[in-house]
């Protein structure tokens, strides 16, 4: 039986905590490298999709994938820098349109490093962190402390200390750490700003269940329904600067209504606040902001080959499986275990509502509130207009980066199904480790003009010791059969995929990433592991 990504995340022989992760401190950026002017292509680089062909190969941040592979090598990750900054930007200007008051915290997990949040930062956008490196970071890259939000559902002492200290807003996660956070406060003799986090709300599973994060069974927030009681305690204590409310529904939530629950659920507690004598100040309606993967005709099509493959092989055809063995948790009910071939439980890969449209969808659609429906901005003004914070993730940095990685060989299972491995694993893909991911943005990168008579289908493997590593569970397809030597590029891999599972299995080194900017210059996010680096020795 093939081992799935929650058994391997639960393997105790190979778990998580067996390997080192990337959560090691954040220490000054490391020293920009010279570039290459005269290989540089500025307009290449400025690309809407990060990548552009210029000859047999392509281009990749404005320099030839050739040139990256001779001085930098395999696996590596390329940022975009100017991209995030433009993206971050996209919501600052949604709010500018349709709600002045609103304000942008980047969701420091997405990816942590000085010189991403300089370019937050430059944006105009805030951070939203939950440790003390990520706190440190976004110090370091000079962000304002007024816009920093501390989240998490289990802060240290001493990251409430640093977020005292530096007058950052706090988000409590439940009512036992407001108690914490208030006793910390009077120590300090310090009055911060504190949200509460809710979760418990009455919505269906919007998105891959390990990453739905606003039902009732989350280790996140204090459930609604608590909300009453929490509020007419707030008397007791006076050094809190209570704000308002937090919610985080998950991430990729590809539709408006899970949103426009959400919103006024917030509505009907800030009501409830209002009514108890205290004014709502802040409310936070988390992240989660779609990137589209795919456009709808491609989603309809990879859905679509999903079903046909299941039920071919139903009848005994397994030759039009698109799914590695014929595993179909992405229709699948998690809660209940029931297959349903029209709905798609997963994370949804295509929006029509991507990124910062979703807000704007938000900002000017109707929500529920005490049983009736009013305009969102309508229902904001009527609490007294509060500061209304938002925190994408992914959304920011995401199509900003690329992978690189070489083919190693292409094989076949069962004789009918091309299967390529590469010089790569799963925790170099935090998408195809954590949660169910139709990747459908493979692209060969050299030899880009070469095409077969009829395109060429097959799964994606990595390189490590268990059956569970499988960059892409979903064929893919490209204009050729793939060689060993040839590089694949894989798009939008500048979130969560570089580091947040980021470990040496197998004790492989953990690649390289590096970010340029709008004239060529490169830095190093982290460079790959040594030798010495990946066993701690001392030489």
């Amino acid at each position: 039986m093939t081992l799935d990504r929650r058994q391997f995340l639960k393997a105790a022989g190979i778990g998580m905590a067996s390997v080192p992760l990337l959560t090691s401190g954040c220490s000054p950026a490391r020293r920009p490298t010279s570039g290459d002017a005269s290989v540089f292509n500025r307009e290449a680089a400025a690309a809407r999709n990060t990548t552009a062909p210029i000859g047999g190969d392509l281009v990749v941040a404005g320099y030839p994938v050739s040139w990256w592979v001779d001085h930098f090598g395999l696996p590596l990750h390329v940022h975009y820098g100017p991209r995030i900054r433009e993206n971050a930007a996209a919501f600052i200007n949604v709010f500018a349109r349709h709600y002045p008051k609103g304000e942008v915290r980047f969701a420091a997990k997405a990816n942590a490093h000085p010189t991403v949040f300089k370019y937050v930062r430059e944006s105009g956008a805030g951070i939203d962190v939950a440790s003390d490196n990520e706190a440190q970071c976004a110090l370091l890259a000079g962000i304002d402390t007024k816009f920093m939000d501390v989240n998490g559902n289990t802060k240290s002492d001493e990251l409430i200390q640093l977020a005292l200290a530096k007058g950052m807003v706090l988000i409590a996660d439940s009512p036992e750490e407001f108690e914490l956070i208030a006793g910390l406060a009077r120590q300090a003799g310090t009055t911060p700003r504190v949200l509460m986090r809710l979760s418990g709300f009455d919505i269906p599973l919007v998105t891959d269940a390990a990453a739905f994060t606003a039902g009732s069974w989350t280790k996140f927030g204090m459930n609604v329904h608590e909300v009453k009681a929490f509020v007419s305690r707030l008397g007791a204590y006076p050094e809190i600067d209570f704000q308002g409310f937090h919610a985080h529904i998950g991430s990729q939530i590809s539709t408006i209504e899970p949103y426009r629950k959400v919103a006024g659920r917030m509505i009907e507690a800030s009501r409830t606040l209002i009514a108890a004598g205290h004014p709502c100040k802040m409310l936070n309606m988390g992240g989660g902001f779609p990137v589209n993967y795919v456009d709808k005709k491609q989603w309809n099509q990879i859905l679509n080959r999903i079903r046909r493959g299941y039920l071919a092989a139903k009848k005994g055809d397994t030759s039009h499986l698109w799914a590695w063995d014929n595993n179909m948790v992405g229709f699948r009910d998690e809660t209940t275990g029931q297959l349903h071939l029209d709905t798609w439980t997963g994370e949804g890969y295509y929006s029509e509502h991507p990124k910062e449209n979703m807000v704007e969808a938000l900002l000017t659609s109707n929500v529920p509130v005490g049983g009736k429906s009013m305009p969102f901005a309508k229902a904001l003004r009527e609490i007294g207009e509060p500061i209304l914070v938002i925190e994408p993730g992914r959304s920011i940095p995401e199509d900003a980066g690329v992978t690189l990685t070489r083919v190693g060989h292409v094989k076949r299972v069962l004789n009918k199904h091309n299967l390529v491995a590469i010089e790569a694993g799963v925790v170099s893909f935090a998408e195809a480790l954590a949660v169910t991911i139709p990747m459908n943005r493979w692209e060969l990168a050299t030899d880009v003009d070469r095409r077969d008579p009829s395109p060429f289908t097959g799964f994606i493997a990595g390189q490590l010791c268990f059956s569970g590593d499988m960059p892409s569970r979903y064929k893919i397809e490209l204009p050729r059969r793939p060689a060993r030597g040839d590089i694949l590029l894989t798009h939008d891999t500048g979130a969560y995929s570089p580091q947040f599972y980021a470990a040496s299995t197998n004790y492989f080194p953990r690649p390289s990433r590096v970010i340029v900017d709008d004239v060529g210059q490169i830095e190093f996010i982290k460079t790959r592991d040594t030798f010495d680096e990946v066993f701690s020795l001392n030489s």
